[in-house]
């Protein structure tokens, strides 16, 4: 289940996860550059400054990945990312995840009966 703070917007639950969660020896400045990657990564730039409640559950999840990602992990675990979506967003979240693995980040992904569409494109 996705759960975050319905209150703050998509930017500041990345910032804070990436302020709480990263080294306090990280500079300030390279942890909103790790905000803002993330916002790209996941295609989230439109939505940055949206207030959380009433995202879609595409945005939901796509939020919960750059929580993550916002940590800077050496590896990223998803567990079924594309749980209770549909096909085109599954799609958006896999092509998410396509470029956070291509940013170099290593990721294991468990994904129970992706269409051959998704599948493929990973």
């Amino acid at each position: 289940m996705d759960m975050h703070s319905e209150a703050a917007t998509i930017r500041e639950a990345l910032t804070f996860n990436a302020f709480l969660r990263q080294d306090s020896e990280v500079p300030d400045s390279v942890k909103y550059d790790s905000v803002n990657e993330c916002l790209t990564l996941l295609d989230m730039w439109d939505i940055a400054d949206q207030i959380i409640r009433g995202s879609s559950t595409e945005q939901m999840k796509r939020l919960t990945i750059g929580v993550e990602l916002a940590a800077q992990p050496s590896v990223l675990f998803l567990d079924e990312p594309t749980s209770g979506l549909d096909a085109r967003s599954a799609k958006l979240i896999m092509d998410g995840v396509r470029k956070v693995a291509n940013s170099g980040r290593t990721i294991v992904c468990t994904i129970h009966q992706p269409s051959m569409e998704v599948f493929f494109s990973v």
